[in-house]
């Protein structure tokens, strides 16, 4: 087997709820702790499988932070439960940044810090996250002096994997991702990323 093109892959965190029908009990939250409804996390989640199983990355390292609504779940601990049971990858090939990482910005940090205290080379891991939080993810990344890091779009590596991965969708990847898509409010997430950048290039972001 060949040597995976990435060492690590930064999979973003997203909320998380508890959820019965799953192995692991536990699957993405419908709306985040400030209403904003349905993030797409699981393609998130999907796209991070997909690129263990398909010898892409050596490890996932999931962010996340400490919600606050009650049971308070920490959502880089629990995706990392997702992973290993929902999705069979090898509990010692997920790694957990523990901090509590709480929004993009924390996670950009946790990401750098785990750079530098690991020795990693930042031109052989990848950031995953969904295409609307791309541009985001990549300013604050090179803000946060990490040029080199690339930022990959979960529906894209899924599409492009779509003849070597079968995820738990009963429809090919790409009829799956489409039908995430239709299924969010895609502009209120798009017009929400749009203030975020406004925002930074005016610096007046507030996490």
């Amino acid at each position: 087997m060949s040597k995976p093109q990435y060492s690590a892959v930064f999979l973003m965190g997203f909320e998380v709820a508890q959820n019965p029908d799953t192995e692991s009990g536990y699957g993405f939250a419908s709306a985040d702790a400030k209403g904003r409804r349905d993030l797409l996390g699981d393609i998130r989640l999907v796209a991070a499988a997909a690129l263990y199983n398909n010898n892409c990355v050596e490890r996932i390292i999931t962010t996340g932070m400490v919600q606050i609504p009650p049971p308070h779940l920490n959502s880089a601990e629990v995706i990392r439960e997702m992973l290993v049971d929902d999705f069979d990858i090898p509990r010692e090939a997920v790694d957990v940044l523990a901090e509590d990482g709480k929004n993009t910005g924390g996670a950009v940090f946790q990401i750098k810090e785990c750079i530098r205290v690991c020795g990693l080379s930042p031109r052989e891991c990848v950031v995953l996250t969904n295409h609307y939080h791309y541009p985001r993810t990549r300013e604050m990344l090179d803000a946060a002096e990490l040029r080199l890091l690339p930022v990959r779009a979960a529906e894209a590596v899924l599409i492009g994997l779509n003849s070597k991965f079968k995820g738990p969708f009963s429809d090919d990847a790409v009829n799956w991702v489409n039908r995430r898509l239709r299924e969010c409010d895609l502009a209120n997430l798009l017009m929400k990323e749009f203030q975020g950048l406004a925002a930074l290039w005016a610096g007046t972001y507030q996490s």
